[in-house]
């Protein structure tokens, strides 16, 4: 017994068997992860080493290379690149697609631990960096208030942050541009000179003061206690009171310096609408839905705004907004494009059930492959979506052939059951192979290699689920819905109605029922079809002159078309890197951001928001370039009315020194805030 005939026997069972499927794909569509777009797993590796006190030359030749030789003949290596700076080196290690990072991790770092021995004594143990490729930054918080940067910072980093970091789906929270503490020590020269005290005596004296050691055991009766000393300077004072020079002098460190709090020199910069901030970047778990993450991250903000009235949080560009309104607009262009399909179904056709019937196939079948794809990890994203929108108007295929070879059996005179049956099973493997060479079209994409299978394997699996889906539902559920119609009448009557239908089409009364209007559309729509054929058929070589002619004129054309992996999209949002020549110090980068800051301002932007110097670890997992003192990074959301690109272009023209190549400026429709 065929497929087709069990369920035409059993629809009851038929029936509800697919709602219940219907059923567990509404759970599924509340369920799925939001995103824009799939999560990619991306091969590479970051290694961070730091040389206090060396130049970036130095850097380079004692601690890059080595570093580089023996990372060098790691499997799967495609690109090893340093970037050596002042006290710092960073290394990007990307490895092929396909390589197991879990072992190229222990890999990576055995031969780390091997050249640790080859690395100058200052240097510091290289720190491997690794971290879910899918942990990507979804919103940027800047902090502004009344108080000192570094109580803003303070509160930052043990509130907001972790506040923060306990909702479900964040993976962690970056704090950008908080000032370091450092004790500094003044010295005077003319007094170190008088007691015949050096730089390096006051550096001895302060270390040995600093000391700690084991200080043993110490058993009484059964038990065993450790002994520590508590020898380390915890407090300025106590630094202060360091005694200097030889022994039994008296002298103390107070006597010949100034021992202070103060601020070490930055690192970063981070500034919000022209003064001085603090920023989080937030980033969400690998499959966490970004618009849900977003909202609570939202609920958190008005929280910490009731308990700190003083601190000022705002939010500086969030993911979520433009991922909604991505999505539903790809998901309107599905509902208008099933719309369209259904309406020109019922042109041809002239039946409204039966296009009721066929239409119905559409979100099933969605509905039925958001199951499979939820199975499979796949989220609702721009691609996902997108496949699902491509092969709506290739869901109705199959059932359009089954709703036509039914019709022209129960023309013949057979029953409604009978010719659902019959037609079904005579047209089931016609359709079963056109479906499987579809599906094979889309079907290679899941087993290629790179990032461009990566990022449409969602679209390939939501193609090929859901046209799998609606063959399923076109030999079983279709025949169903066809069976249980009432009998349309006689063949003698149905010839009649046709007849009828010619007289109409031929003399159209004054006023007509949809319907009918509708049945004499559609023949008029099929005579022209077929004169156009019949023409065809009389001219072959101008119809195969024409297509040649098409042929080569579209090729043309797609030659010429501009390639990228994705569309620029307008997203509300331009983010500036600005790179001046290396040895800038961040002072002067800090003023060249400030110009852009100030012309983003008059061009109406407000918000705007930039980080000046050194990227933070969260952000290199983001996939943040390393950054240094003359790079800077700047986020300015678009004036309102006005358009990205032109927005772009008028902070081009207003900063024409920089944007002769120190400037690069991103719409942001991949970046994801520069990231």
């Amino acid at each position: 017994m065929s497929l087709t005939s069990s369920a035409v026997r059993r629809p009851v069972t038929t029936v509800a068997a697919v709602l219940a499927l219907v059923l567990v794909g509404a759970v599924s569509l509340s369920r799925l992860p939001v995103a824009l777009l799939p999560d990619v797993v991306l091969p590479v590796l970051t290694i961070r080493t730091d040389y206090p006190g060396a130049a970036a030359t130095e850097v380079s030749r004692f601690v890059a290379e080595p570093i580089e030789e023996a990372l060098a003949a790691t499997p799967g290596l495609v690109d090893l690149r340093s970037i050596s700076r002042n006290e710092r080196v960073t290394m990007l290690a990307r490895f092929a697609w396909g390589t197991d990072m879990a072992a190229t991790v222990l890999n990576v770092r055995e031969r780390l631990d091997n050249v640790r021995s080859l690395l100058p004594e200052r240097a510091t143990r290289p720190t491997l960096l690794t971290s879910d490729p899918g942990e990507r930054p979804i919103a940027v918080l800047g902090l502004t208030g009344p108080g000192s940067l570094r109580s803003i910072a303070r509160l930052a980093e043990e509130i907001h942050a972790r506040r923060l970091e306990q909702l479900d789906g964040v993976a962690s929270v970056a704090v950008v541009g908080a000032p370091l503490d450092e004790i500094r020590v003044d010295v005077d020269p003319n007094r170190m000179r008088a007691l015949g005290l050096s730089p390096a005596d006051v550096a001895a004296a302060i270390r040995s003061a600093n000391a700690t050691a084991q200080g043993g055991t110490i058993r009484r009766g059964q038990f065993r206690y450790s002994v520590r000393s508590l020898t380390e300077l915890r407090t300025v004072d106590e630094i202060a009171e360091t005694p200097v020079g030889p022994t039994g002098s008296r002298t103390l460190l107070r006597d010949i310096a100034t021992v202070r709090l103060a601020s070490a020199d930055p690192e970063t910069v981070t500034r919000l609408d022209g003064a001085p901030a603090v920023g989080l970047v937030v980033y969400k778990d690998a499959g966490a839905n970004t618009v849900a993450v977003t909202r609570d991250i939202y609920g958190t903000i008005e929280s910490l705004a009731d308990e700190f009235p003083d601190v000022r949080m705002s939010v500086v560009a969030a993911q979520a907004e433009f991922v909604t309104d991505a999505l539903a607009n790809l998901a309107r262009e599905i509902f208008v494009g099933g719309a369209l399909a259904l309406l020109v179904i019922m042109l041809f056709l002239g039946d409204l059930r039966s296009s009721l019937a066929i239409g119905l196939i559409v979100p099933l079948s969605v509905l039925i492959a958001l199951v499979l794809l939820q199975a499979l990890d796949v989220t609702i994203n721009i691609l996902s979506l997108g496949g699902l929108a491509l092969g709506v108007g290739l869901l109705v295929d199959n059932a359009i052939v089954v709703t036509e070879a039914s019709g022209r059996y129960r023309a013949a005179g057979f029953g409604a059951a009978d010719a659902t049956r019959s037609a079904t099973e005579e047209v089931s493997g016609p359709l079963i192979a056109g479906t499987l060479t579809t599906m094979l079209v889309f079907g290679p994409i899941v087993f290629v290699r790179g990032l461009a299978a990566a990022l449409f394997r969602d679209l390939s699996l939501s193609v090929v689920i859901s046209l799998g889906a609606s063959l399923v539902l076109a030999l079983t559920l279709l025949p169903v819905v066809l069976a249980g119609r009432r009998r349309g009448g006689t063949a003698g009557q149905r010839g009649s109605a046709a007849g009828e239908l010619d007289r109409l089409t031929a003399d159209p009364p004054d006023r007509l029922t949809p319907r009918t209007a509708l049945q004499i559309f559609g023949r008029r729509f099929g005579d022209w079809y077929e004169h156009g054929m019949t023409w065809s058929l009389q001219h072959p070589a101008t119809v195969f002159a024409g297509g040649l002619g098409a042929l080569i004129l579209f090729t043309i054309v797609a030659i010429g078309l501009p390639r990228e992996i994705l569309p620029q999209v307008d997203e509300g949002m331009v983010v500036a890197q600005l790179t001046l020549p290396e040895g800038t110090t961040i002072e002067e980068t800090t003023r060249q951001t400030q110009r852009l800051e100030r012309l983003a301002r008059d061009l109406g932007s407000a918000g705007v928001y930039s980080r000046v110097g050194e990227a933070t670890d969260e952000e290199l997992l983001g996939g943040a370039e390393p950054g240094g003192a003359n790079t800077a990074q700047i986020i300015a959301p678009v004036p309102a009315g006005m358009a990205a690109a032109l927005f772009a272009e008028r902070l081009r023209l207003g900063v024409p020194d920089l944007a002769q190549g120190a400037l690069a400026l991103d719409l942001a429709g991949q970046s994801e805030f520069g990231s």
